[in-house]
């Protein structure tokens, strides 16, 4: 793969990320049947120097509009023109401009007028049908899908790229609709087919490989899987054991990070100071993103800055009692070093609004999100927290994670497995989110650097190399403390079975069949057969990923809280006394001498009195309450064998609590 190295954060981007949007030009609002009577008026007004100054005035930094929706250059002349206009006039006020890019659909009644060639660029399914977005096939027709491996199309959206740079001087470019192709809707264009036997070929080099993967050395014949027409994989397809198969899914996944390292690398030869975004539809529900989308967000994250999340989970608590959040999302981004943008709108109330602006600003590194359509103004709660942001930017921005459990999100063991890796993988998050344990999600690459950690969780992860176990006992041999559920380690990187498990040998019994605990060279290991679901999860037709009914909490969690503790020996930095309606992050600013400990109360109709909070192996000279209206209060503390002990009074929404420390 010619990958070029990873993208660095330019430096405007550390200042925040305020938006508003207004994403379609007037072509597609008339072609989509979405526009009123007045629509010439209304867009004429979005793009003037008054909605400009309003946005300046109430602190937005980011406009997010239109530049090409896949009509065509030709077709879309005008509104790009428009577009530069408006750009002209952001950035004589001090806004940044993210240009809207389609990539993944084209409008074919204008685009094949002026490139008729482009018939041939087409995501073509199983059937040989030309591929629409699958949520637009009934309402927008016009939608075609194009191959993300198509020379033609990589060239055409270059020059698109060089036109938004270039001659709209915008300082973003927002990919929207990427890693569509939902199986098994995926394309299967000749040269698709091709490339994949080429890719085979080329992976396993030799005949001794070849017969080891497939049982045969001649790939000449292999194509990509075939399902039933009218079913879908969610209703034939639970655990992904077929080789081919498998190498597909890595086919698709491997040719999308390295047409976003081409783009990637195309737009910062243009301007180094561009930032780079996808709208992936991130669902961190637990789908497996790597079969249904060809979405290996882990690898593509190395050449992107930011990623559009438009998981409809918003911050509280719900009718069937279920903690809901955006966490997850929030967690990878940080791992990965991209901010996740998400909508700060559409809540229920005033205070859903608060809490989900607090969660942004604590698990996204202050970056709060998109406030709305641009023709709205900003809400009192979106003005109070960005109050909040730029008194205590270098809190937020500045912070590092002080998180000393990581959980891991196996590659190969949620690509391979349509169903119990994921539920595993959600409700060990879920737990560790409602336990008041601050905790990193990793993934396999992150494994080479478990130092910073106390203890690593590996929620079902079936599939791990030779490579990764020894990893994993290195670590807990060192002194650190592993928690391995159901059936981690059972089997390889292809989903082989081994006779045991590769982390059982670090128990003196044969097999594992029941929970277990043990010491191994410095550090500890647990074992946990089961997490019980309340709601289990039963995959098949409609029923095809994690999503929000089943975040119950365990119910066995609290065996889960009680062996990360044993695991880490006891030795957790942070005892918070709350209920489980209470999240709690912390993190630090080493330069400036200071922890942050962050409470957010998601059933925020019910306010928390008398927080006990106990931070290990510190010492403070003050203990401050900052409160979201910005005022803030000392809280009395207690210093003892290294210990910092103090009670929060009240939490109604969320409150940071800035402990500065002894130098």
């Amino acid at each position: 793969m010619n990958q070029d190295k990873e993208l660095s954060r330019p430096k405007w981007l550390k200042e925040g990320f305020v938006a508003t949007s207004n994403w379609e030009p007037l072509i597609f609002r008339r072609r989509a049947g979405s526009q009123s009577r007045d629509e010439v008026k209304k867009y004429g007004q979005e793009h003037s120097e008054e909605t400009v100054k309003r946005l300046k005035s109430q602190g937005v930094s980011i406009a997010m509009t239109h530049f090409f929706k896949g009509f065509g250059i030709e077709a879309e002349k005008e509104e790009m023109e428009n577009t530069k206009n408006f750009t002209e006039l952001c950035h004589k006020h001090g806004i940044k401009v993210a240009a809207y890019v389609q990539f993944g659909s084209l409008m074919y009644e204008t685009f094949f007028i002026e490139v008729p060639e482009a018939r041939n660029w087409l995501q073509v399914n199983q059937s040989g049908r030309a591929i629409g977005l699958d949520a637009d096939l009934v309402n927008q027709p016009f939608r075609k899908a194009p191959c993300w491996m198509n020379e033609g199309f990589l060239s055409y959206l270059e020059k698109v790229l060089e036109k938004a740079i270039n001659y709209a001087k915008v300082d973003m470019i927002h990919f929207d609709n990427y890693g569509y192709g939902v199986e098994p809707e995926s394309c299967r264009c000749e040269n698709c087919r091709n490339s994949f036997r080429e890719y085979l070929e080329k992976k396993y080099d030799t005949p001794e490989k070849r017969r080891e993967r497939f049982g045969f050395d001649n790939l000449q014949e292999i194509q990509p899987p075939v399902y039933e027409r009218w079913g879908s994989p969610g209703k034939v397809l639970s655990l992904i054991k077929n080789p081919a198969t498998q190498e597909w899914v890595n086919f698709r996944t491997e040719s999308l990070v390295n047409t976003t390292a081409r783009l990637s690398g195309f737009i910062r030869k243009l301007n180094p100071e561009a930032v780079v975004e996808i709208n992936a539809m991130i669902y961190s529900c637990g789908e497996n993103q790597y079969f249904f989308r060809g979405l290996d967000l882990a690898s593509i994250s190395k050449y992107t800055n930011a990623m559009f999340d438009e998981e409809g989970s918003r911050a509280g608590i719900n009718k069937e009692g279920i903690l809901t959040s955006r966490i997850r999302a929030f967690k990878m981004g940080q791992i990965w070093k991209n901010i996740m943008i998400i909508y700060q709108n559409k809540c229920s109330s005033p205070q859903q609004l608060e809490l989900s602006l607090a969660e942004t600003l604590v698990f996204n590194k202050g970056m709060i999100g998109v406030t709305g359509n641009i023709m709205k103004d900003l809400e009192p709660e979106h003005k109070k927290y960005i109050e909040l942001l730029n008194n205590n930017k270098n809190r937020y921005m500045d912070s590092e994670s002080m998180a000393e459990v990581a959980v891991l999100r196996s590659k190969n063991s949620l690509a391979y497995n349509n169903s119990n890796p994921h539920l595993g993988v959600v409700l060990f998050e879920q737990t560790l989110i409602q336990s008041g344990i601050p905790f990193d999600i990793i993934f396999d690459d992150n494994l080479k650097g478990l130092k910073k950690y106390k203890v690593l969780v590996l929620p079902d992860s079936e599939c791990m190399d030779d490579g990764q176990i020894k990893l994993v006992k290195d670590f807990v041999n060192a002194g650190g403390g592993a928690v391995f559920t159901e059936n981690a380690s059972l089997f390889d990187e292809w989903h082989r079975t081994r006779e045991k498990h590769g982390l059982g040998g670090m128990f003196k019994e044969e097999t594992l069949t029941a929970a277990k605990k043990t010491e191994y060279g410095k550090g500890r290991i647990a074992y946990i057969p089961q997490i019980i679901p309340v709601v289990p999860f039963i995959y098949g037709g409609k029923e095809w990923q994690v999503d929000v009914k089943y975040w119950h909490l365990p119910k066995n969690y609290k065996e889960l809280i009680e062996s990360v503790k044993w695991a880490s020996g006891d030795s957790l930095s942070l005892e918070v006394k709350a209920p489980v309606t209470v999240v709690t992050d912390m993190s630090q600013n080493k330069q400036l001498g200071e922890i942050y400990l962050h409470l957010l109360n998601y059933n925020y109709k019910k306010p928390v009195k008398n927080i006990k909070i106990r931070v290990k192996k510190n010492k403070a000279k003050d203990v401050i309450c900052i409160f979201p209206d910005n005022k803030t209060k000392k809280l009395k503390f207690y210093v003892k064998n290294d210990e910092i002990m103090f009670i929060v009074p009240k939490l109604d929404i969320y409150n940071m609590i800035v402990i500065k420390k002894e130098l």
